[in-house]
């Protein structure tokens, strides 16, 4: 019989979405922390905060802040440190910047897709490693068993070293 590994850190999730997706992303973050599981970066904070009540927007809708460059950088030290990462379709630009980032380092991918409610998915979702999950608990449960694979496997820890060296000044400490 194998010998199970049990992980003596805390499985860490990322959760991806788009910014107007901010209330449903804070409500699975609280099902994860509630299974133990530490959030890597919870950005859905920024939600009520960008989306009150007058909130400047450029012309592509994107709020006009001075902490977007610090809350990207944020959302990237998220991804790079997370085991697994669960992204909540719809998705728009920065969810798939953060998929590819999860995708090119080797992290687990879950892509939550609602079924049919969800826009069309882009090729970029069916690369492999990428598993598409259309019901949202079973997304969750399994987004927590790739976490507990990856940190068992611990493959991951070398691909970020890697890609930190590549960052170089640009990779603050958190």
């Amino acid at each position: 019989m194998k010998e199970q590994i049990t992980p003596t850190e805390p499985l860490k999730i990322y959760v991806a979405s788009t910014l107007a997706n901010w209330k449903r992303v804070r409500s699975i973050c609280n099902i994860l922390k509630a299974h133990g599981i530490q959030i890597t970066y919870d950005w859905s904070q920024y939600g009520e905060k960008i989306f009150g009540e007058g909130t400047e927007v450029d012309r592509a809708g994107i709020p006009k802040t001075d902490k977007l460059a610090e809350i990207a950088l944020d959302e990237v030290r998220g991804v790079m440190d997370c085991d697994a990462i669960l992204v909540i379709m719809p998705g728009e630009r920065g969810s798939h910047f953060e998929l590819a980032l999860a995708w090119y380092t080797g992290t687990p991918i879950v892509i939550l897709t609602d079924g049919e409610t969800a826009p069309r998915p882009t090729s970029f979702h069916y690369l492999p490693r990428i598993e598409r999950i259309s019901n949202e608990q079973r997304a969750i449960d399994r987004t927590i068993d790739l976490a507990r694979t990856s940190k068992e496997r611990g493959l991951k820890a070398i691909l970020v070293d890697k890609f930190r060296s590549l960052l170089g000044d640009v990779w603050l400490p958190s």
